[in-house]
This record gives structure tokens, C-alpha cells and sequence, in this order.
């Protein structure tokens, strides 16, 4: 017959993987996402906006897709809390984006996005943010003509479009490149004659 402690034992030991396990989902369950989220009502705007906050992620650019329903308004995206976001790209009917300095998760960064349109017709958009070219969060936001629903989802965002100084570098670099082999080439013809 075994004794009281021996049975005590044996319960601790098939119950640590029970336990090892619960405490593993805890924490899984405790990590933070990057939350994207509409503040307050829709906005008549002639056409109408809605203000959103983006939080608990580490961001420097922002890009938002059109779906179904809409299209977007001119501008897309406006009313920063950060006054070094802007949007980086002329204007399209059903994509934007932005970009600023880098966001504190702590603080997050809220803007409008602008929609053409009633606010009772529904639409669909999808939402990312990156941070050095990489995305960090994809949500898809459903507007139902009444409230606001936001899933994640897989979108890939478009490569971003580089910077003007950028493609001025790039431009300079291209014509010291053609400079240089059209003055070989003038060389070579004035040391043959």
C-alpha cells in the first residue's frame, strides 16, 4: 500500500505540466498587440471623417487601403497629433500614406482618415503600420454604416516611395555613371586620331 506522500508526489508531478502550460498561455494572452481603434463619432465634413488612434507599437509610417465602398476623400489622412506626420504621396481615391517620426507605444499618434460619401454607407479599409520599411500590424476596419469592427489581417502594404533626397542621390548618381562613360569614349576617339 503506498503511503499518503507518495500519492501527494505523484499528483505534483502530472500536475507541473498542467501548471507549466497555464502559466505559458498567461503570458502569451498578457502580450500587447499594436491597437488601432476609432475615437468618438463620424465627422460631416461635406464628406465626413472618422479619428483614430494608433497605440502600443513602434511605427514611422502609416498606409491605409480601400477596400470596398468609399472612395477616400482629398486628403486621406489629416489632423496628426504629431506634428512631423504628413502624408508622403499625391492624392489616390483609395490609398494614402504617411509617415513622421517614430511613435511612442506609450503615447500612440491620432489622425483622421477622410471618406467621400454618407456616413451611413458602408466601406471596408485596411490598415498598416511600419517602422523602417517593415510592417509591424495589418487591421482591416469595417464601417457597417453605424459602428466600427477591426480584425487583423495579412495585408502587405506597397513599398514605400523614396524619399526626394533620396531620388536625388540616385538621379546624380545615374548621370556621374553616363558623364563618365560618355567622357571615356570621347578619349579614346581624340587619342586615336
Amino acid at each position: 500500500m503506498r503511503s499518503h506522500l507518495e500519492i501527494t508526489a505523484n499528483r505534483r508531478r502530472r500536475l507541473w505540466p498542467v501548471l507549466l502550460a497555464g502559466a505559458l498561455l498567461s503570458m502569451v494572452a498578457a502580450t500587447s498587440h499594436a491597437s488601432f481603434i476609432s475615437i468618438g463619432e463620424p465627422v460631416p465634413v461635406g464628406s465626413w471623417s472618422q479619428r483614430f488612434v494608433l497605440s502600443n507599437v513602434m511605427a514611422d509610417e502609416i498606409q491605409v487601403q480601400l477596400v470596398s465602398g468609399g472612395p477616400f476623400d482629398d486628403p486621406v489622412m489629416m489632423n496628426f497629433s504629431d506634428p512631423s506626420w504628413a502624408l508622403y504621396a499625391p492624392f489616390e481615391q483609395s490609398w494614402a500614406g504617411a509617415s513622421g517620426d517614430v511613435i511612442d507605444p506609450g503615447t500612440g499618434i491620432e489622425f483622421d482618415v477622410h471618406f467621400a460619401g454618407e456616413t451611413q454607407e458602408p466601406l471596408r479599409f485596411d490598415f498598416a503600420a511600419l517602422l523602417n520599411h517593415g510592417t509591424v500590424e495589418t487591421v482591416r476596419a469595417s464601417w457597417s454604416g453605424e459602428t466600427w469592427v477591426f480584425l487583423t489581417n495579412h495585408w502587405q502594404p506597397r513599398d514605400p516611395i523614396p524619399e526626394p533626397a533620396t531620388l536625388l542621390l540616385s538621379g546624380l548618381g545615374l548621370a556621374l555613371s553616363a558623364g563618365s562613360a560618355a567622357g571615356r569614349r570621347l578619349r579614346r576617339r581624340w587619342t586615336r586620331s
